[in-house]
């Protein structure tokens, strides 16, 4: 049978556990009974441990452990039916939580999720091929997922806002042409072959397409998308 620590304390109790550790407990500002997530080898452990509790409580910083270890999935969901978003929106958000945010933190707890790890996990999906806008987009998304889980009083701080995010790397292995190959590219692509079927044969030819040579010089020296020439050429 466990019992009880005979000395009287001011916040929380400490009982010794048949296995020869001890189990702290404590009545929260809920006026629930919360136990440690844990059971503590010494007395002296566990009495450290109701003292950084009782100052999280001073501090305005307390949360229930119980809240604190629902995972980022879970609060995810909530978050996903209380949005009131135009249909797009709403669609957007729901890919960016399934494949970014989940595939990260899905059965991380809330408790347990840090700044450095979100500020790690942003560098990945950027070094990965994630564009500046996917990043942004992603880490916001799980800044508005915890954020809930702080108006709900589960976390004190939000470990998501206000990051300093790193740069991606330049991708490796990306090609560069010289201007002496921009201009072969152009010269070669202004006279395209083309293949033409007619009474079962088949024949072969060039048109001359000085045009094209534009679109190449371009998107080469003006860095203009293929949109972006269209337009400009129409």
């Amino acid at each position: 049978m466990a019992t009880t620590s005979r000395t009287r304390r001011r916040f929380g109790r400490i009982r010794k556990l048949p296995s020869g550790r001890y189990q702290a407990s404590y009545i929260g500002p809920d006026g629930i009974v919360h136990n440690a997530n844990e059971t503590f080898p010494t007395k002296a452990m566990a009495e450290r441990w109701l003292s950084l509790t009782e100052a999280d409580m001073v501090r305005g910083e307390w949360a229930a452990p119980e809240r604190r270890a629902e995972t980022v999935g879970e609060w995810a969901e909530r978050w996903l039916e209380q949005g009131q978003w135009r249909p797009g929106t709403e669609r957007q958000y729901r890919q960016v939580v399934s494949t970014h945010v989940l595939a990260r933190w899905k059965g991380v707890a809330v408790g347990d999720v840090a700044r450095e790890d979100v500020r790690s996990w942003a560098a990945e999906l950027a070094n990965s091929g994630s564009s500046a806008a996917t990043v942004r987009h992603a880490v916001g998304t799980l800044a508005r997922i915890l954020g809930l889980a702080v108006e709900a009083g589960t976390l004190t701080a939000n470990p998501a806002v206000q990051l300093r995010l790193a740069s991606p790397r330049p991708r490796r292995g990306l090609a560069v042409l010289t201007p002496e190959q921009v201009e072969t590219l152009a010269t070669e692509i202004t006279r395209p072959e083309i293949r033409v079927g007619g009474n079962g044969s088949l024949g072969a030819g060039r048109l001359f397409r000085p045009d094209l040579g534009l679109w190449v010089r371009l998107a080469a020296y003006c860095g203009l998308r293929a949109g972006e020439i269209g337009a400009l050429l129409l």
